[in-house]
């Protein structure tokens, strides 16, 4: 369906992931022709007189405005520059083939802002855009550059029924992946590299001895990355190998390592796609 004429755009947040199916299933019997457009962080639905948009409730203007300032970039260099296309097969998500080398007390290498970091690193956002970026919160963060990556799914309806179903692929889809797996191949090039480490996850390496920690850190520190070392106590592996808990300033954190993961093969990849 494709309707040109400039409509009235209502806006809403989506207040539960029920509400999706609730406001298609009212939407589709109201109007004749509806297109539902959606992604994982809002939908759009499309009729001859109005759109209706939701986004998630916990997403700002600023998330979006800072998305769109990213994604404006993005495009820019893509008329310059070339970046393969990568989807989540090709990244190296986490290690944890020396798990059994963890100790009760461990110290968590962490990359602060990595994915922001690597976009201004490899030239993809400016200064600016960076520093806007980093006056957001980590999982806001993570969500303007995850948005790279949503793909659309559109679906057209007539009379209640559906007409045409299809999914778009995010256009930079590419540039999100390439970010992670640079974070990815950093990581596990360390975790290779020294002998303490039991298991990296995305963009956090735990190892068992402070001055490898150190070493780690300075390694990072070198190639523009900022990072902090951070203490962990009463470190715990469960006996089926799936779940790792530590405490970390008194607060305890909860690790599942997934069960697909082969001891067998050191790197795990799929990981978002499985």
């Amino acid at each position: 369906m494709n309707i040109s004429k400039k409509k009235r755009v209502i806006r809403a947040k989506i207040s539960s992931p029920e509400q999706y199916i609730q406001d298609l299933n009212y939407f589709k019997y109201k109007y004749k022709l509806l297109t539902s457009k959606s992604t994982g962080y809002s939908y759009r639905f499309i009729t001859p007189e109005v759109d209706y948009v939701f986004s998630q409730s916990n997403l700002s203007s600023k998330v979006f405005a800072a998305f769109n300032k990213v994604k404006a970039e993005v495009k820019l260099h893509s008329e310059k520059n070339t970046v393969p296309e990568l989807t989540a097969k090709d990244v190296i998500y986490f290690r944890y083939d020396q798990i059994n080398k963890y100790k009760e007390t461990m110290y968590l290498v962490d990359i602060t802002a990595a994915y922001p970091t690597t976009a201004l690193l490899l030239g993809y956002i400016s200064k600016e855009t960076y520093e806007r970026t980093m006056k957001l919160d980590k999982l806001e963060r993570l969500r303007i550059f995850g948005m790279l990556a949503k793909s659309e799914i559109i679906v057209d309806y007539v009379n209640g029924e559906i007409d045409n179903l299809h999914k778009i692929r995010a256009e930079y889809s590419r540039y999100f992946f390439s970010l992670c797996k640079e974070v990815g191949t950093v990581m596990n090039k360390l975790y290779e590299k020294y002998s303490s480490c039991s298991l990296f996850w995305v963009d956090g390496i735990y190892c068992s001895d402070y001055s490898e920690a150190q070493k780690i850190a300075a390694e990072l520190c070198n190639i523009n990355y900022q990072v902090k070392i951070e203490l962990l106590n009463n470190c715990f592996l469960s006996k089926n190998r799936t779940i790792f808990v530590y405490y970390k300033r008194d607060n305890k954190k909860i690790l599942c390592l997934p069960k697909k993961y082969k001891i067998i093969n050191p790197v795990a990849y799929n990981f978002l796609n499985e």
